[in-house]
Formats: structure tokens, C-alpha cells, sequence
């Protein structure tokens, strides 16, 4: 603020710009976790989806065992 600390469309304003501060500070951090989240359920698709392969890998790859 200015030196004129009386002037109560300069208080106003420093009160409203500390609100967008806060608002932008809280609108980060939930795109922040979204982006998290997204990545994550990205991560789990492609781990759970790399499983099934090394499942269905492995199934393939047995072989018989030796008839008696």
C-alpha cells in the first residue's frame, strides 16, 4: 500500500489483491492434485494392462510337463 494507509479504496484493494493470491495459491494446488491424479490412474491402467501381458506371456510360455 501506499503511505496514505486511510484511503479505503487502498485498503480495499490490498484486501482484494491478497484474496487473488489466496485464490491462486488454491487453484494451483487443485490443478496440481487433478494433474497428480490423472497421472496416476494413467500409471495404474498401464500397470495393471502390463501384468495382464506378463500373465498371458507366461500362460503361453508353459509347457507340458512330462507325461507318465
Amino acid at each position: 500500500m501506499s503511505a496514505n494507509n486511510n484511503n479505503p479504496f487502498e485498503k480495499i484493494n490490498a484486501h482484494l489483491t491478497e484474496v487473488r493470491k489466496s485464490l491462486a495459491t488454491v487453484n494451483a494446488k487443485v490443478l496440481d492434485e487433478h494433474s497428480l491424479q490423472t497421472h496416476h490412474d494413467k500409471f495404474m491402467k498401464y500397470y495393471n494392462e502390463g501384468l495382464s501381458l506378463l500373465d498371458t506371456i507366461a500362460i503361453k510360455s508353459k509347457k507340458p510337463g512330462p507325461k507318465n
